[in-house]
């Protein structure tokens, strides 16, 4: 498995410079997406829900009111945050 590994880590090296793309393998890691996990709780009611940092918060039902403060679209309606006739 290593030796495949290492032999892949070459091709990869070689590629990359034949293409012209000055890379160095262990750069390949600085490559992958990082995507964080969040679990975010309503001010007001205190209900939760997790959510991808590449997530549309309106689409898990929450709405942001300022830096890691959240309401659910309930409690937003409910104290004015949102109008009832505004679309999401």
């Amino acid at each position: 498995m290593t030796a495949t590994l290492e032999l892949l880590g070459v091709l990869v090296c070689f590629t990359l410079k034949y293409c012209g793309i000055l890379l160095n393998l262990m750069d390949l890691d600085d490559l992958t997406p990082m995507v964080d996990v969040l679990t975010i709780r309503c001010m007001r009611c205190a209900c939760t829900t997790e959510v991808t940092s590449t997530d549309d918060l309106t689409d898990s039902g929450m709405v942001r009111v300022s830096q890691n403060l959240y309401y659910c679209l309930p409690c937003a309606m409910a104290v004015g945050f949102l109008e009832k006739d505004r679309p999401k």
